[in-house]
């Protein structure tokens, strides 16, 4: 029997030691509710926020006594502000034993630039890959689980340890939970807890909870005095729009369990005093309240409370955070607030004011020096401001200073600029200033880090190279700017960009207007993301990272790209890039102008591995990415040179030979680096030109494909067009003034109902006429014949096809700055048979005509008469003026019918009439040679417009010497066109001021 009972007690000790043991090694799981309602208390004071749930304590820590930012309608939710700058720690400082996981649910940490770790001081968990979690930019809240396996303890507690991801701006930086079912929970094996031998009494009286051992052996190890007291704070405090006026329990709740082992719990509320309307909800309005806090102790609730006042506050709003910080952003009237002066770059406290409606305080008046960068003054009764201004330190060898112009001599200089635009807010990011590069540099720095830059920048086409690794977003030279001027640089170096965004070999993120004109970049940007990233994520720009604000314009003139943006690892894997802007917000909008883009070359092989440049929207776009489809523009005149098909602007293509006509071109606009004739691009000793000439190929931001024709002082013509070129809307960009009379010839054939006006859905009133040759009168007048295209003889209104390249004579209804053409169907475009662009309405050989030795040639090429270009011509041509012009002291319009003489020029899609006979024996006595002279021809041709129902509509005169036309007022002909003395007095049907006239 004793052997039995020994036995049975050898194995009570045995399952006793197993069940032990085993309990010893079960995980537990702490959660702690980052919203109110879900069994998590906070206890907030003025530098620190507890919160409690399952008898475990989490403490939050900082500087700032307003650090803690309550909010939410149904139940606060938690956010602390200004991580960095405020010191923000978070603690377990009872947690006892192996921790597996931490897991945070709807983190909101952000903007992009910081990172926190878990673990103990010296060992940390991991988060997949990584040892941190890093914050984003756009709000967003995100799910984090770090597990591995760390041992805690009170000399090595459990701890989140905050520090700078690459560069972090110090202010407006958040850590906190904003959704309900927001939660952080710790996962881990308790330590063996061990028997501290206490049993207590615990009483309570009013706000202070007393717990008294009840062991009175001497022997007996006891707490001080053998009791620990639980006291609810609960202070006066300021009434204020956002942070609520809390209390607090003292010692702390994880402090007394851990003093007295008895695993209390505690829920604090509150209500107006006499209320019974009780929420968890600590007040911030103007009131008297009670505070409650109920502690379960072993399935006994113990009640303290406490009443306090919310009291009328004041906010303090301080101006320059960079420099001066105060001990708290409000405070009730008389009570002292310091404020600190921290030097960033060596400046000097000029003039400290806080000053108010009614309140002007300054160091001489109300503020209090304390001589070791503290002041301090007294709340006046109402909401002030902080501000002060500074003496900033300049070295004439790095920068200078000549009014609102700042002068950049080196690196240094350039990290002086950067420097006084982060903590110089006086100087407000250099607005209405401007700052000039006076050398080439080389720097690191990024311009705008927290502050943007807001002037102007003129880099007088001095060089900026700029070599960075990102450790941040928007890595750019100038990393933010809000209504920034950047002209005249040429920037180049390498970012090496690895998954950071929106990375701009110019400006990472652009608020406000952005204005770029006649800069040059060749920075290459690498990226590693790949083909697994979401696009909208990617960001990398040419020239801006992102263009980030709404309703704001990104205006990019005369400037080029010819860098790279490549991927060292693999090759068209990389989506989201734009050759000059990476992304776009919602409603951005782009203006580009005179701009072009070159695709670097890329080396496979030396790990730069070329991206797959397409029109998709999830790939990269020549001149601007939209980011899921947000964000529009315009793109003129601008071109690009690459390998691959892009999807915006107009290819080119690279020559280091001059265009044919290039002599005739003029002068350029001067872009500095960058010279545009037309749409003829030089750069770097090359030229750029469209493949079909004055026939451009136009994609515009969205990556639709059109034609444009131009028709402009620096023509290239149109080559030959054998294989028709097919699209669904063309641009014919040439100026018509109403009633001015133009030649006209394009290689499409067309109705005249599928044209309409510049900026409208009209169709013109215009009317088109064919030439059919010059007839002699019974007066023995020239008149040229022009008769309407349509049906012959008709009084129906016809719809007429008007063949391609046929020379046609038009007379706008409208003036209007071009024509252009949308057909469902398509256009097919060809010159198939123009001799070699001079196409040519011969004579017909018809009775009326038989004498007439005249062609109306159509043209694709510009012609030129002089001295060594078409000598033999001249004399003979005669055209419509394009331009205005003076022609021998008499001014000549736009429109009108000039007389080539040496000098003058025809552009392509243009006609002329030309003389190629020789004296008829029936008109009066000319002689023609192959050089007609001036004096042989007629003075005036009369010009006769035919409807297409055969009756004569309008009649005028060609001046052969200036080239008018002209509908005289004082002016009659007959319908046959010979003019008479003046106004007729016998009935019938004339002609007056280019009009029917019905003479009764």
């Amino acid at each position: 029997m004793k052997t039995r009972v020994k036995l049975s007690f050898h194995l009570i000790l045995t399952l006793a030691a197993m069940l032990t043991m085993t309990q010893t090694a079960w995980a537990v799981d702490v959660t702690w509710y980052m919203n109110s309602g879900h069994g998590t208390t906070c206890n907030k004071s003025d530098h620190q926020a507890e919160f409690s749930s399952d008898g475990q304590t989490m403490l939050f820590t900082w500087t700032d006594t307003e650090m803690l930012f309550n909010y939410g309608p149904d139940g606060e939710q938690f956010m602390f502000m200004d991580v960095l700058s405020n010191n923000l720690s978070v603690t377990f400082p009872y947690l006892e034993g192996t921790v597996t996981a931490v897991e945070l649910k709807k983190l909101s940490f952000n903007d992009a630039g910081m990172k926190f770790s878990v673990g103990n001081g010296s060992q940390n968990l991991t988060n997949g890959n990584s040892a941190y979690c890093t914050s984003e930019d756009g709000g967003g809240t995100q799910d984090v689980t770090f597990t591995g396996s760390v041992n805690v303890d009170a000399n090595h507690p459990l701890r989140f340890t905050f520090s700078v991801n690459g560069t972090a701006p110090e202010y407006n930086r958040f850590f906190g939970f904003w959704d309900n079912g927001s939660y952080i929970k710790v996962t881990y094996t308790p330590a063996a807890a061990t028997d501290n031998g206490h049993s207590f009494n615990i009483t309570t009286s009013g706000n202070v909870l007393t717990a008294a051992c009840t062991n009175d052996e001497q022997s007996h190890q006891c707490i001080t005095n053998h009791q620990a007291k639980l006291t609810l704070v609960a202070n006066d405090g300021m009434a204020h729009p956002f942070f609520k006026v809390s209390a607090s329990l003292d010692p702390t709740l994880g402090e007394f369990n851990n003093t007295t082992g008895l695993g209390a719990t505690c829920d604090v509320e509150y209500a107006p005093q006499g209320s019974s309307n009780w929420t968890t909800t600590a007040p911030n309005t103007e009131g008297n309240y009670t505070a409650r806090a109920t502690v379960a102790i072993g399935g006994t609730n113990y009640v303290l409370t406490k009443n306090f006042s919310v009291i009328a506050g004041y906010n303090i709003t301080n101006n320059t955070p960079q420099q001066l910080s105060v001990n708290k952003t409000g405070a009730m009237a008389g009570e002292n607030v310091t404020v600190t002066f921290t030097p960033k770059m060596g400046e000097s406290l000029t003039t400290l004011t806080v000053t108010g409606d009614n309140t002007s305080l300054s160091l001489t008046n109300g503020i209090t020096d304390n001589h070791d960068n503290t002041y301090t003054f007294a709340m006046p009764n109402e909401n002030v401001t902080l501000g002060g201004t500074f003496t900033f330190p300049m070295n004439p060898d790095n920068i200078t200073q000549d009014g609102d112009t700042y002068t950049i001599k080196n690196a240094d200089g350039w990290d002086y600029f950067c420097q006084r635009i982060q903590y110089d807010a006086n100087l407000d990011g250099f607005s209405g200033k401007t700052v000039e590069l006076a050398a080439n540099i080389s720097v690191t720095t990024m311009a705008g880090i927290v502050h943007p830059f807001k002037g102007t920048f003129d880099g007088k086409g001095k060089t900026l190279t700029f070599n960075r690794t990102a450790d941040a977003m928007y890595t750019a030279p100038f990393q933010n700017t809000n209504n920034a001027t950047i002209c005249n640089l040429h920037a180049t170096g390498q970012i090496e960009g690895g998954t950071n965004s929106y990375i701009g070999g110019l400006v990472g993120s652009a608020n406000g207007n952005l204005t770029i004109r006649d800069c040059h970049v060749s920075t290459q940007i690498s990226t590693t993301f790949d083909s697994n990233t979401l696009s909208a994520n990617v960001g990398i720009g040419g020239f801006v990272g992102l263009l980030s604000s709404q309703y704001n314009q990104c205006h990019i003139t005369g400037c080029v790209f010819d860098g790279l943006i490549y991927n060292p690892n693999t090759w068209n894997q990389t989506y989201g890039c734009g050759g000059f802007i990476g992304a776009m917000s919602q409603y951005g909008y782009a203006i580009l102008e005179d701009c072009l883009f070159i695709e670097g070359q890329y080396d496979n092989n030396g790990g730069k591995h070329e991206l797959l440049w397409g029109n998709e929207n999830d790939m990269n776009s020549t001149f601007l990415r939209r980011t899921n489809n947000q964000g529009a523009g315009t793109l003129t005149n601008c071109f690009f040179v690459a390998t691959h098909f892009l999807k915006q602007g107009s290819p080119a293509v690279e020559s280091t030979t001059a265009p044919t006509n290039f002599a005739h071109f003029g002068n350029p606009t001067d872009h500095r680096f960058l010279k545009v004739y037309g749409h003829t691009m030089v750069f770097g000793g090359k030229y750029y030109t469209p493949p079909y000439g004055d026939l451009v190929e136009h994609y515009d931001y969205s990556g639709v494909k059109s034609y444009i024709i131009e028709y402009d002082d620096a023509p290239l013509g149109i080559p030959d067009i054998a294989s028709p070129l097919w699209t669904e809307s063309l641009r014919y960009n040439r100026s018509f003034t109403a009633g001015k009379p133009v030649t006209i010839m394009l290689p499409f054939n067309f109705t005249r109902n599928r044209i309409t006006l510049a900026g409208s859905n009209e169709n013109p009133s215009g009317k088109f006429y064919e030439f059919k040759g010059i007839e002699e009168n019974q007066d023995h007048k020239w008149v040229a014949v022009m008769i309407e295209a349509g049906v012959t003889l008709s009084n129906e209104v016809v719809e007429t096809t008007l063949k391609a390249n046929t020379p046609y004579l038009y007379v706008p209804g409208e003036s209007t700055e071009h024509l252009a053409m949308y057909v469902s169907g398509g256009i097919n475009i060809f010159t198939e048979g123009n001799e070699g662009g001079n196409k040519v309405t011969p004579y017909d050989g018809t009775a009326d005509f038989a004498w007439n030795k005249w062609n109306f040639k159509g043209t694709y090429q510009p012609r030129y008469w002089s001295e060594t270009e078409n000598p033999e011509e001249i004399g003979k041509v005669y055209g419509f003026a394009g331009v205005e012009k003076v022609v021998d002291e008499r001014l000549v319009q736009a429109g009108e019918f000039v007389r080539a003489k040496s000098g003058a020029k025809i552009r392509p899609t243009s006609c002329y009439l030309m003389w190629t006979g020789s004296e008829p024996s029936n008109a009066r006595a000319l002689t023609r040679s192959a050089a007609a002279t001036e004096e042989e021809l007629p003075q005036s041709i009369t010009v006769k417009l035919v409807g297409a129902n055969g009756e004569t509509t309008a009649i005028g005169t060609l001046d052969t010497k200036t080239g008018e036309v002209t509908f005289d007022s004082e002016a009659w002909y007959t319908l046959d066109g010979i003019r008479l003395s003046g106004k007729p007095s016998t009935k019938g049907i004339y002609i007056n001021n280019g009009k029917k006239v019905v003479i009764k």
